[in-house]
C-alpha cells in the first residue's frame, strides 16, 4: 500500500474540485483529438500505456477514461437506465457493462458515457479493466 508521502500527497486536494464543464462529452472537454486519447484516428491500432495522453486527463486527474480499451464494470447490463446500477453482485454469468470505447473505434464511440454489454467470459484485446490506487485515511 502506498503512503501519502509516496507521491500521492497532493492528490486529495486535486480531486476535490468542482467540475468545470459537467456536460462535457469527453473527460477533458468537448473536443476529441488524436493527441488526447487512443482511438481509431490516433493510428496505434493497439492498446497504449496509461500516461501516453497526459493532455487527455480529466479535471479529477483520471487518465484514459475514453478510448484505449473498453472497461469492465461490475454493473449488470440492461438496455434501460431504469433501475440501472441496482444489481452489482459480481457472481454469475450475466452480461456486464463495458464503458469508454477502445483504440479501434471512431470518435462517436470513444466516450466514458458510451456503454455496451458483454458476457464475463468473453475475451477480446479491446476489453480491459481499471486498477485504482487511492490513498488511505490521513
Amino acid at each position: 500500500m502506498l503512503a501519502l508521502d509516496d507521491g500521492l500527497a497532493g492528490a486529495p486536494d486535486r480531486m476535490l474540485v468542482k467540475s468545470p464543464n459537467p456536460l462535457r462529452c469527453y473527460p477533458w472537454d468537448d473536443g476529441l483529438d488524436p493527441d488526447l486519447s487512443n482511438y481509431l484516428d490516433t493510428g496505434f491500432g493497439t492498446t497504449s500505456a496509461v500516461g501516453c495522453f497526459p493532455d487527455g486527463v480529466s479535471p479529477y486527474w483520471v487518465e484514459e477514461l475514453s478510448g484505449n480499451v473498453w472497461e469492465w464494470c461490475t454493473t449488470k447490463w440492461q438496455m434501460s437506465y431504469v433501475g440501472y446500477g441496482d444489481d452489482t453482485d459480481v457472481k454469475g454469468d450475466a452480461s456486464r457493462v463495458l464503458r469508454g470505447g477502445s483504440f479501434a473505434l471512431d470518435p462517436r464511440h470513444v466516450r466514458c458515457a458510451r456503454r455496451l454489454g458483454s458476457i464475463p467470459d468473453r475475451r477480446h484485446r479491446e476489453v480491459g479493466f481499471r486498477v485504482v490506487v487511492s490513498p488511505g485515511p490521513a
